[in-house]
This record gives C-alpha cells, structure tokens and sequence, in this order.
C-alpha cells in the first residue's frame, strides 16, 4: 500500500529530481550508503550554520554554507525519507476539511472563507484538481463580496500557485497582473507587496518564453528597489531588513532572466548574492507580514535555482550539492 504523499513535500520532490539526474550523469563508482544519522548530521549541520546573532531584530550579514562535496549516493536522502511517518492525526484533520460540505444559510464572505480553507486542505493531501476548484471559487467570492484587498491578493496568489501547478502558466502568469491591479487600486496596503508580485510574475514569465514581460517587470522591480530608500511611513522608511527582503526578490527575478537567456554565470552570481540577505533573513520571519515558512522556501528555492546555474555550466557535482542542500532544508522542515 502506497503511504499518501503530504503536500508540502512537493516542491522538495521536484528538486529530488534535479539531484536524480546530477547523480546518473556524475562519473565515479558508488559508494557505501550513508547511514541514517549521517542524514541528520547533514541536516544539523546546515540549520547550526544559518545566522543566530541578531541585534534590535536587523537582519546581519551572513555567508552561504561552503562547498561540501555530495555524498556518492542517494542514501542520505532516501533513509530520511523511509524514516518520515505522516502525523494520522494531522491527515485526519486535513481529510475531514477538504471533505467538508458548504455549512448552510452560509453568507458569501463566509463561503469564501470556507472555500479557501477546504482549498488549503485539499493542497496538504495532494488533491490537486479540488484544491485549484475551491481557492477558484473562494477568490471569486472574495472579490463579489469586495474582501479586504489582502485577502483577495492572498487568495489570488495560491490560485496562481494551483494554476502553476496544473500546468496552465497562463492564467498563473494573468493573475499576477491581477494582483498588481489590486495593489495599486489599494496603496495603504503597503509597495512592499510590488517586489513579490514582480519576482512572481517575472519567474512565471520566463519560464513560459513571454522574455520581453520577464525584463520589463524585472527592470520594474530594480527600479523600485532604488526608490525604496526615500519612502517614509509615519516618518520612517524600510529597515535594512525590509530592504534586504525587497533585494532578494530582485535578485532572485534577475537569476530567472539570466538563467532562460542563457546568462548562466549571471544567474549564479545573483542566486550567489541573495544568499547571504535570505540566509540572516529567516530568522525574522516573524517581523514580515508573509506566511509562516515563506521565507525558509525562498531560500531553498534560492538553492534550487543556483543549482540550476551550476548544472546549465556543466558543474554538476555543485549542482547536485546545493540542491541537496534545498532537498535537506525541505526534508528537516
């Protein structure tokens, strides 16, 4: 009997896959399979080098982890894998909310609520078709019954995700346009929300061929970064930490155009320079208005798409180190 795949692994079984490959085309004989506490001495090893000294919550300089060649097998992966047990109580919970019917006499910002819920549920036990059908109906809900602008962007945002993820890049890609036309009919939420809808709409851009939208949103987005330094709020502008934020998702955007221009030393050097800012931002996730772990995945997808550089250069034993790195990170969270 197949054990049920929790959502969340997903995204770190895409990057499994990279690492497959950089393994069946890396010379050299296998050696003996690392045993499971290696795994997880790996896993340690990486969280004990993330930054821990912070001061006045800013975020500090920090180094991406040095280069540490790949083990020879796949072992340490597959022993943390076989060693993960889905929680039943959790899946339970998560079954009976995507079950659950519509409550009755619901009114529509109720239904919207409900649907989104149902629709996250849906995401955690890998239903993939009724996820992308209920946060569907929840943002049309949302948007007949005029929801706060907040939650219409965060319902638009995990539509795009479940369009992404069907395989319909398109209306992924329209729905971030979608959520800049909400942002600037609302400019008390916030122009920090600008850089992640542009670092969205440029990755999605790219990796459907549309180069043309890719540059002109990352050139937005370099723009408005060089404005950030001026803007006020109540007498005061970003933080070095916001900024170092907004930065990331700039530099990450320019490493998707790099990296489908055939630029690949210029998508390694920016994947190389967010590095540093997401590495001490993670431990402030608390001070950014993002979902719990938002950050953390930033990261790993940041590894992902240096890995991606690495290996479009033909260094695939780097290659194959960071997304281990990512595939790690992802295993241990």
């Amino acid at each position: 009997m197949k054990r049920p795949i929790d959502g969340r692994l997903f995204a770190g079984m895409a990057a499994a896959s990279c690492v497959i490959v950089a393994l069946l085309v890396a010379p050299g004989p296998a050696a003996a399979q690392a045993p499971l506490d290696e795994a997880l001495k790996t896993i340690d090893k990486f969280r004990a080098e993330a930054p821990k000294d912070q001061t006045k919550g800013q975020a500090q300089p920090a180094q991406a982890p040095r280069f540490v060649p790949p083990p020879r097998t796949i072992a340490d992966i597959t022993a943390i894998l076989d060693k993960q047990k889905p929680d039943p109580a959790k899946r339970a919970a998560n079954l009976a909310a995507a079950d659950a019917k519509p409550p009755s006499g619901a009114s529509k910002d109720e239904l919207h609520v409900f649907y989104y819920k149902r629709g996250l549920a849906a995401l955690e036990i890998g239903r993939a078709e009724q996820r992308l059908t209920d946060i569907k109906k929840a943002s049309e809900l949302a948007e007949q019954t005029d929801a706060p602008p907040i939650t219409q962007m965060q319902y638009l945002q995990q539509l795009s995700g479940a369009y992404q993820a069907a395989g319909d890049v398109g209306a992924a890609l329209a729905l971030q346009d979608k959520r800049l036309q909400l942002l600037r009919r609302s400019p008390n939420i916030g122009n920090g929300w600008y850089f992640q809808i542009y670092q969205h709409k440029t990755l999605l851009a790219a990796r459907n061929g549309k180069l043309d939208v890719a540059r002109e949103t990352v050139a937005a987005s370099q723009k408005l970064y060089e404005e950030s330094s001026s803007w006020s709020s109540g007498g005061r502008g970003p933080g070095p930490a916001q900024r170092d934020n907004f930065r990331v998702h700039v530099l990450r955007a320019r490493a998707a155009v790099a990296l489908e221009t055939g630029q690949y030393a210029e998508a390694e050097a920016f994947s190389r320079a967010a590095l540093p800012l997401i590495l001490a931002l993670v431990p402030l996730q608390g001070q950014f208005p993002s979902a719990s772990g938002s950050m953390a995945n930033n990261r790993d997808n940041i590894y992902s798409d240096l890995a991606r550089a690495l290996m479009r250069q033909g260094r695939l034993v780097e290659a194959e180190a960071e997304q281990r790195r990512a595939l790690l990170n992802r295993l241990e969270r």
